[in-house]
């Protein structure tokens, strides 16, 4: 288990002793009514060992797809009862980490309800027949599908609750959830990108051996999973870029022109949605800061620029994204990437039209690729949008900075894509 790993457990156990023992009478009235928050079987899944998987690993699954049909069957069981032992640990972990919370948090209606959904599909994964048959695996992935989608607004619930426990008097002030969310995220991008990785792995299967599939597959042939091998970079930055200025038209009235410089030929091996989301959220800020900044000064709309460059000895490729909007100050750029923090001022919207409005939370891959687009997200607001981007970044070795030009004078923002070798680790244990 990694330190880091073993130090977020540990911190759990002993917050959870000490919740124990000096809770008082109406606290434990409170917790009594979450599901399982004195359960023990939580404390020792969470104690299990976690196991990773690297993308070359996973190709195997993947190309057996293309073999007989026993020999496929038997990788697809096998892909299911990884899944059915990987995800109940990983759940329990974080459900130990959602008890650690202060009990500001744990009692409001938004982090509960998080804890509610995550304890249900712990407890519905490990009380699933081991997949020993494909009726079995169908079962699995069916359920998995499911909990995919009804987990797909886990990340909005967390930024409404966050900034409700903040907007406390006093308490509110005192509050440093950023370790916390980080942990949460990133295991939960591991999470479906596991579940999400299977259940591309069902359909393939599926597809090829029970209608008809042949050895050439086409474009499929690009995927590993959820992983597209021959990713083509210029194309996603201009479907990025057209999400990110119709979302600044709809909001503002008007979006400046993005321009980018990319070869036509670049090639990356990534999680599509990923890249998609990243490059849609800031996008979607050098918008608004350019629009803001052309009617603070009467002036015309400046374009916004994205500039690619491959570092092939790093394996990155790298994209520098310049506007010249109303920039950051800057002590601001380290708040940027606060959980919550944002520049935007906008009216305050009632939550279920929020949680309609913005449908998923970025948190999903392939089967929720359409949440993802940011097709209905609201321009800004949440103050989840860099930090989280920041977060898709670092999972696979990447990373994503902000360097102020100065007020008035615009942003640059470095984003750092790592392209994924044979020997990227899919699953990092949290």
């Amino acid at each position: 288990m990694a330190a880091h790993g073993r130090r977020s457990l540990v911190t759990a156990l002993q917050h959870t002793v000490l919740r124990r023992t000096f809770q008082t009478s109406s606290e434990a009235g409170v917790l009594q009514r979450l599901p399982s928050f004195y359960e023990s079987t939580i404390e020792e899944y969470a104690q299990r060992e976690q196991h990773g998987m690297t993308l070359g690993q996973l190709k195997k699954f993947g190309k057996s797809r293309f073999a007989d049909k026993d020999k496929a069957t038997k990788r697809l069981l096998q892909s299911a009862r990884f899944v059915q032992r990987e995800l109940p640990i990983r759940l329990a972990r974080r459900l130990m980490d959602l008890q650690a919370l202060p009990h500001i948090f744990v009692t409001n209606p938004h982090i509960s309800s998080v804890y509610e959904s995550y304890w249900s599909a712990f407890e519905e994964l490990r009380l699933l027949p081991e997949s020993r048959t494909l009726d079995d695996e169908a079962t699995l992935s069916s359920v998995l599908e499911r909990l995919v989608e009804d987990h797909s607004a886990v990340i909005t619930r967390l930024a409404i609750g966050l900034r409700e426990v903040r907007e406390k008097p006093i308490v509110g002030r005192m509050i440093d959830m950023d370790r916390f969310l980080d942990d949460m995220l990133t295991s939960r991008v591991a999470r479906r990108i596991l579940a999400e990785n299977h259940i591309a792995f069902h359909r393939a299967v599926k597809a090829h051996h029970q209608e008809g599939g042949s050895d050439d597959d086409g474009d499929d042939d690009d995927f590993v999973g959820v992983v597209n091998t021959r990713l083509r970079v210029k194309a996603a930055i201009e479907s990025a870029a057209e999400q990110a200025t119709d979302a600044c038209a709809r909001a503002l009235g008007e979006a400046p022109r993005i321009e980018v410089s990319c070869s036509d030929s670049l090639l990356l091996s990534y999680v599509p949605v990923h890249l998609h989301y990243v490059l849609v959220e800031v996008l979607k800020n050098s918008c608004r800061a350019t629009v803001e900044q052309a009617r603070n000064e009467r002036g015309k709309l400046a374009p916004v620029e994205v500039r690619v460059r491959k570092d092939k000895a790093q394996g990155i490729t790298n994209m520098l994204v310049l506007d010249e909007g109303s920039g950051l100050r800057e002590d601001e750029v380290d708040r940027a990437f606060t959980y919550g923090w944002t520049t935007a001022i906008q009216p305050r919207p009632r939550q279920s039209s929020m949680l309609d409005a913005i449908g998923g939370d970025g948190g999903g891959v392939g089967t929720n690729a359409a949440l993802l687009s940011g097709d209905e997200a609201p321009l800004a607001g949440l103050g989840f949008g860099l930090p989280l981007s920041r977060l898709y970044c670092r999972y696979f070795g990447g990373d994503l900075k902000v360097l102020p030009v100065g007020l008035e004078c615009g942003t640059a923002a470095l984003i750092r894509f790592r392209h994924l070798s044979s020997d990227t680790q899919l699953y990092a244990p949290l």
